[in-house]
């Protein structure tokens, strides 16, 4: 899966991170809204939707449509 994953953000010009590099990252897929600290306030938290969409349809779709839900 992580070899998928790579291959795909590569097409968009993106890099999968390892654990120690959030601070770095643009965007981080989350299953909810929930933070836990260690995710940077700044980075576009979206849905594993948003990745399969966007690798679907071939280009970067707007993250707003893809934001995790609040309880």
């Amino acid at each position: 899966m992580r070899a998928i994953f790579s291959l795909n953000f590569s097409r968009f010009d993106g890099h999968l991170l390892k654990d120690h590099e959030t601070d770095e990252a643009s965007h981080i897929i989350v299953s909810d809204a929930t933070s836990n600290g260690a995710i940077p306030e700044e980075a576009n938290k979206v849905t594993v939707d948003w990745l399969w969409d966007s690798i679907k349809l071939k280009k970067k779709l707007s993250e707003k449509l893809y934001k995790p839900q609040t309880d």
